[in-house]
C-alpha cells in the first residue's frame, strides 16, 4: 500500500476526476479493502460487491474527504466496513455477522481524528482497547465494529438495551481518553 501523504495526493487528483489516479489508488488498497470485506462476509461475491460499492462512494466521496479528521486508508477501510455490514445486515442471518478476537478487529477500526495510521498507533490502539473492561471491550467491539445494532447485541445475550448503549457509551469514552495520553 502507498504511503499516506501518497494516498491522499491520489484521492485530490480523484476528486478532480483523473481516473489514472484513481486506478492507482485501486490497485494500491483493493487487496486490503477486499481482506476487509471478506472478514466481515466470509463470501468472495458479497465481498466484491461490497468493494465495488465502496470504490463508487471513493470516486463520488473523494473532495468530500478532509484530511483534519484522520488518515485516507482508516476513511476508505470504514466505507468499505460500513458497505460490508449494511450487506450482512440485509442478509440477517448471524452467521454472517464477524465473531472474531477483538485484536483482529483493529484492522477493521476507522481510526480516531488525531491518529496518523502508523503502526506505533495501532498498537496504541491495541493496549488501549485491552485495558477496557471486558463487558464495554464486548459491547464496543460487537455494536460499534462488528454491526450488530444495540438491539441485536441485547436480545442475543439477554441483556437490557440500555445496558448495551451504556457499555458502548463509556467504552468509547474509554478508548477516547486512552489514546489521547
Amino acid at each position: 500500500m502507498k504511503t499516506s501523504g501518497e494516498t491522499a495526493t491520489l484521492l485530490g487528483e480523484i476528486a478532480a476526476g483523473d481516473r489514472a489516479a484513481f486506478r492507482t489508488l485501486y490497485e494500491a488498497t483493493a487487496p486490503k479493502l477486499f481482506a476487509v470485506a471478506m472478514r466481515i462476509l466470509k463470501d468472495t461475491q458479497k465481498s466484491a460487491d461490497a468493494v465495488q460499492d465502496a470504490y463508487l462512494q471513493i470516486w463520488r466521496r473523494a473532495a468530500q474527504y478532509d484530511v483534519e479528521k484522520g488518515a485516507v486508508e482508516a476513511w476508505m477501510v470504514s466505507i468499505v466496513r460500513f458497505r460490508a455490514i449494511d450487506i450482512a445486515r440485509r442478509e440477517r442471518t448471524q452467521s454472517e455477522y464477524i465473531e472474531g478476537n477483538f485484536v483482529e478487529e483493529l484492522e477493521t477500526v476507522s481510526m480516531p481524528a488525531n491518529a496518523d495510521g502508523t503502526p506505533e498507533t495501532m498498537i496504541a490502539l491495541r493496549d488501549c482497547l485491552e485495558r477496557i473492561g471486558g463487558d464495554q471491550r464486548r459491547a464496543l467491539l460487537e455494536v460499534h465494529f462488528n454491526g450488530y445494532t444495540g438491539e441485536e447485541f441485547a436480545a442475543r445475550h439477554q441483556i437490557p438495551v440500555g445496558t448495551i448503549k451504556s457499555r458502548v457509551r463509556r467504552g468509547l469514552q474509554s478508548l477516547r481518553t486512552c489514546m489521547e495520553q
